[in-house]
């Protein structure tokens, strides 16, 4: 167990390393690898927060992929919402749906 958290550090530390040297070749300061660092947290947290309050707000129902919904209705040329009515394109019907269904199961 000793020996996996040793290697772990040291596979960090070489990570970690390598980053700095790469951003020193591109000009970045280590203050700026730490304000980088910052904004990636706060980016994160902030999705975070978003994802719950559209879930929040939509009553806690999931959303998904809307070619996967059971509103998806299949035409000659192209797809609908059967709970808008909606025509979609088909670039459309691979995108996220917040008034995403789940199929009844078979």
């Amino acid at each position: 167990m000793r020996s996996t958290s040793v290697l772990f550090e040291r596979l960090a530390a070489l990570v970690h390393q390598s980053v700095r040297d790469d951003a020193a070749r591109h000009g970045l300061l280590p203050i700026h690898l730490q304000v980088l660092g910052y904004l990636a947290q706060a980016a994160r947290q902030g999705l975070h927060a978003l994802l719950a309050t559209l879930q929040r707000h939509n009553g806690r129902r999931a959303f998904g992929v809307c070619r996967e919904c059971v509103h998806l209705l299949v035409e000659g040329d192209g797809y609908r919402c059967g709970l808008t009515g909606e025509p979609l394109a088909t670039a459309q019907a691979s995108k996220i749906c917040r008034e995403w269904t789940a199929p009844r199961a078979a």
